[in-house]
């Protein structure tokens, strides 16, 4: 028996982690009849993982043709139970206005909902936020620090990059740290040297 088909015995016995998965199988086989079946079938029955997929097709257009409102909708309840990739794509509609009124205040909540989920990329689109005021009525190093040290924990290497430009004074004299720029440079030259940086 191959995996496809134990997967599918499972879902058809009602198992909706195997219900995902499949559709997931099927949707990287480019055969979405059955990936959207499947989906749609878990997601029926409140599965967030399937919602937040769901949600991404739609909002990305695979296989499908891009549909923002439904995005929204589907991400919507996947955050609501608990998908913090969810809350990072929320976030985009937002700040960009998009199926919903422009709200910088709530897409900075969210994006702070999905830093502290573990999603590295809310944490560094935070620090940015933070570090050139973008979308936001004033600029805060301080917490643009806090969100690029956490982006880096979370294997943003882009991030090593910016706090070692911050501690070198590159956004002001008054971040300028001569300690900090060293350690952080000599993080930037490891992860060169490891060529983690060279896909950046």
């Amino acid at each position: 028996m191959t995996k496809l088909e134990k997967l599918l015995k499972k879902a058809q016995s009602g198992d909706v982690d195997a219900q995902l998965e499949l559709g997931m199988e099927y949707h990287d086989k480019k055969d979405y009849p059955n990936a959207f079946k499947w989906l749609n079938e878990a997601a029926s029955k409140n599965h967030p993982g399937a919602m937040f997929y769901l949600g991404c097709i739609h909002y990305n257009g695979w296989g499908v043709k891009v549909d923002k409102a439904k995005a929204f909708e589907l991400l919507n309840k996947a955050s609501e139970l608990g998908v913090h990739g969810a809350d990072f794509l929320l976030s985009t509609f937002y700040l960009k206005g998009e199926v919903v009124e422009q709200d910088t205040h709530k897409a900075q909540l969210l994006l702070a909902k999905a830093a502290v989920g573990g999603v590295r990329d809310a944490a560094a689109v935070l620090g940015r936020m933070y570090l050139t005021g973008a979308y936001l009525s004033e600029i805060d190093h301080k917490k643009a620090i806090y969100c690029f040290k956490k982006a880096f924990q979370l294997g943003d290497y882009k991030s090593a990059c910016r706090l070692f430009a911050i501690y070198k004074g590159a956004y002001g004299p008054e971040d300028a740290d001569p300690r900090k720029a060293a350690y952080w440079n000599d993080i930037v030259n490891q992860l060169l040297d490891e060529g983690k940086l060279n896909d950046e």
